[in-house]
């Protein structure tokens, strides 16, 4: 009889403890499989974009660019999914070809002067961009600048750069992005709290790239937006750190971007890869 009752107590503790390691190992999935694929948002700052970007420049002496308006739009797209995610709301303005006139450029900057203190304001050029005396320009879609005219009618016809800075004074965190020769932006970013983040170095040229069908910075950046999270999280500096490795990788080292900002704005959540 004890033998009987021995084995019927076995029985009984060894049906309780795979009970539990099958209900424990069910729990556990379920709960892995909330955490990965059950993330919460809930931004409460908006995302405000203008994004321009130039090919054809008829009365110029400078050369077209090939992917300039394939920039301008699919960063601005790559943007604007980050709404409901890392931002409540994006709100944005994409200026290509013709439509980038000086006059539409300047227009579309104003309407940035919406953002809250909070928000984010992101400024995307992919175009020429000449220096001048000292003086740094963006060539626009009607621009009639040549080298050597060197009038004040012909550098009117061209966006100061000084004029991009005063039309964004207003609090926010603010970010510049130039897929653009002649880059610009030391000392600048600390003194206005600004980031600026440049396609190359001074002695450098801003590539394009068939393969890629668009600037090789400029993707780069698109790219970021998959493959540079951090705990799924995509920043300024992380966002940075995958472009300098990548923009190198695909230039041969020819081609090196940098970027300028406030130490407070490196760590700024831009994306979130969901």
């Amino acid at each position: 009889m004890k033998k009987y009752s021995y084995l019927l107590i076995l029985g009984l503790v060894f049906f309780l403890i795979s009970g539990c390691a099958s209900t424990c190992e069910t729990m556990g999935d379920e709960n892995l499989s909330g955490n990965l694929n059950q993330r919460v948002f809930n931004p409460t700052d908006d995302l405000w974009v203008v994004s321009v970007g130039i090919n054809d420049y008829t009365d110029s002496y400078f050369p077209n660019l090939l992917f300039a308006i394939n920039d301008a739009q699919n960063l601005g797209n790559v943007l604007k999914a980050q709404e409901g995610l890392a931002f409540k709301s994006v709100n944005s303005r994409v200026l290509t070809g013709p439509d980038a006139t000086k006059e539409n450029i300047l227009s579309d900057l104003e309407f940035l002067q919406d953002a809250k203190e909070d928000d984010t304001v992101i400024l995307f050029f992919a175009l020429h961009r000449i220096v001048q005396n000292d003086g740094f320009y963006f060539m626009t879609s009607d621009s009639t600048y040549k080298p050597e005219a060197d009038d004040t009618e012909s550098v009117a016809s061209l966006i100061n750069f000084d004029d991009i800075i005063a039309a964004l004074d207003f609090h926010a965190k603010k970010i510049i992005i130039l897929d653009t020769h002649y880059p610009k932006g030391s000392g600048l970013s600390e003194e206005l709290e600004i980031a600026i983040f440049s396609a190359c170095r001074e002695n450098e040229q801003a590539r394009e790239s068939h393969q890629l069908g668009g600037g090789v910075f400029t993707s780069s950046i698109i790219e970021a937006f998959k493959y540079a999270g951090v705990n799924g999280d995509v920043t300024l500096e992380s966002i940075n750190e995958y472009v300098i490795d990548r923009v190198r990788s695909l230039t041969d080292r020819r081609q090196s971007p940098v970027l300028h900002a406030p130490a407070d704005m490196k760590k700024m959540v831009l994306g979130i890869i969901n």
